[in-house]
């Protein structure tokens, strides 16, 4: 990822986002909120990123989706959605998160312990770094941060990216049929190293449970295993 950074003069966490992003925030104990992951999640003490982590999951959703909605003005639903699917997926999140050096900056339990973090906590590191900067400003300063961020990634999509949840997804549309549901049946393990199983349930027709590190990979493994069903 070729971005060019600005020059960082003190070396603080404000000024390392500043070089990397080009963003000086105003609120720094937001950001560092943001960088602040907990083990536990069932602390009652809101003292960690995981509210800021599910608005920045929005907040990404819906930027990224304009940006291939206008870099791409000819491609159907089904084009977009295959593009929006691998864009904020946590391979991409993880990589643009690893641009920014986050994993040295993120602090688990207000230490920095760095045997605990998985990419899965760099990954929701960075959507809760997008919604600091989204709260700490606006909708726009964070577009063009994003954009800034994520164009690389959108410009080696020659052609819309395939996966298997696309696949299943297209032949329920193409047999006119309800799109495809997944449900979480269980979390186990710690939360710095989790196990999820989901069901994937095609009306009364197909289902499948598979096991994963994060929800979205056992979706794409069930889904996965449903596609070479049909193929069969």
């Amino acid at each position: 990822m070729k971005i060019k950074k600005t020059k960082n003069k003190k070396g603080n966490l404000s000024n390392h986002i500043f070089e990397f992003t080009g963003y000086n925030f105003r609120n720094v104990a937001l950001l560092k909120l943001s960088l602040t992951h907990s083990l536990n999640k069932s602390n009652s003490l809101i003292s960690n990123n995981q509210r800021l982590e599910f608005l920045g999951d929005r907040v990404l959703g819906i930027i990224v989706a304009k940006l291939i909605y206008d870099k791409f003005p000819n491609e159907n639903e089904g084009q977009l959605s295959k593009r929006f699917s691998e864009l904020v997926s946590k391979k991409v999140l993880v990589k643009i998160s690893k641009f920014l050096e986050l994993q040295k900056l993120i602090q688990i339990n207000n230490s920095l312990k760095t045997e605990y973090i998985t990419e899965s906590i760099i990954a929701d590191t960075l959507e809760a770094l997008i919604c600091a900067i989204f709260l700490d400003s606006n909708l726009d300063e964070t577009q063009r941060i994003v954009k800034k961020l994520w164009m690389p990634e959108v410009n080696l999509q020659i052609y819309p990216p395939d996966n298997p949840k696309s696949k299943l997804q297209e032949w329920c549309l193409g047999k006119k049929i309800n799109l495809p549901e997944y449900t979480v049946i269980s979390k186990e393990g710690p939360d710095h190293k989790p196990k999820f199983t989901v069901k994937l349930t095609i009306r009364n027709l197909l289902s499948h449970t598979s096991e994963g590190n994060s929800i979205q990979e056992a979706e794409i493994k069930a889904a996965k295993v449903i596609v070479n069903k049909l193929n069969e």
